[in-house]
């Protein structure tokens, strides 16, 4: 769940924030549609589960949408594309679908007897316990009463 934490939360969330800033919450909410897209071929590959045509079928539809919402935003408002973001919305995505197989592999290594809040709250753990210490060393922990 550890793991988890670090890649899901720490991982996902830093670039998922650096997306925001780059190319807006619109387009890197778009981009992680693909999070589920990513968690099942990983799941297809670490765990042998079986992708089904169903399955198959929901990843294209999705990465059909995602594309059709980007080249309909690109005729009706031309503007230049942030690559930069769009990266950074992608590796969030990926690291959200790697958090959500390895959440995965915990519950069936726990037999199902994980609890969920627990789960939760050591994924927040181990992601507050790698921020904080690395926001202050970066010198880019600011006071949360000056930020709100």
């Amino acid at each position: 769940m550890s793991l988890s934490g670090l890649i899901g939360l720490t991982f996902g969330d830093s670039f998922l924030f650096l997306a925001y800033k780059k190319i807006g919450a619109r387009v890197s909410m778009l981009v992680m549609y693909l999070s589920p897209a990513f968690a099942v071929i990983l799941t297809f590959f670490l765990l042998k589960e079986k992708l089904n045509l169903i399955s198959i079928l929901g990843i294209i539809i999705t990465i059909t949408g995602i594309l059709l919402v980007f080249y309909d935003r690109n005729i009706n408002r031309p503007e230049k594309i942030n690559y930069t973001g769009l990266f950074f919305a992608l590796l969030a995505s990926i690291g959200q679908g790697i958090g959500l197989v390895l959440a995965k592999i915990a519950f069936l290594h726990s037999d199902n007897s994980l609890n969920e809040f627990f789960a939760t709250s050591v994924r927040l753990l181990v992601s507050f316990f790698i921020l904080l210490p690395t926001s202050i060393l970066m010198r880019k922990l600011k006071n949360p009463i000056e930020v709100f």
